[in-house]
């Protein structure tokens, strides 16, 4: 007899190339975003913007991988990849930051574990500035 997991696979939702949607959105399972959104995209599991993607407002996330555009505020609760092909003009909240070469970043970025984050109790004696490497 099957197991019950192979009976209700992870759903994996979709916003397809040449589609834009606004709104505020809110999803369940995991998201993958070829086409634009205008809006508020919640997402209690992972987000993938391909290289095609645009996100235009805000975006949460348990995990996101972005190869495409997101403008706004991003608000990351584990890992945030931004691969090179990635333009991110927006304040950047994470636990953990992954940035390939190429990738473009604007804003203000925050990083730190959910509960450093809400308690402002972040360790900065680990973190070596840019300029001093």
């Amino acid at each position: 007899m099957p197991k019950a997991a192979t009976l209700n696979p992870p759903q994996v939702n979709m916003v397809g190339r040449g589609t834009h949607v606004q709104g505020d959105f809110t999803v369940a399972g995991d998201i993958s975003v070829s086409g634009h959104i205008t809006g508020t995209l919640k997402v209690e599991g992972r987000v993938t913007i391909t290289k095609d993607g645009l996100v235009d407002g805000s975006l949460k996330a348990r995990e996101a991988d972005v190869a495409g555009q997101v403008k706004g505020k991003v608000d990351v609760e584990e890992r945030l990849v931004l691969r090179g092909t990635a333009r991110v003009d927006a304040d950047i909240r994470t636990a953990r930051l992954v940035v390939e070469e190429g990738a473009l970043c604007n804003g203000t970025c925050t990083m730190g574990s959910k509960q450093s984050l809400e308690l402002g109790t972040l360790d900065t004696s680990k973190v070596t500035p840019i300029a001093a490497r």
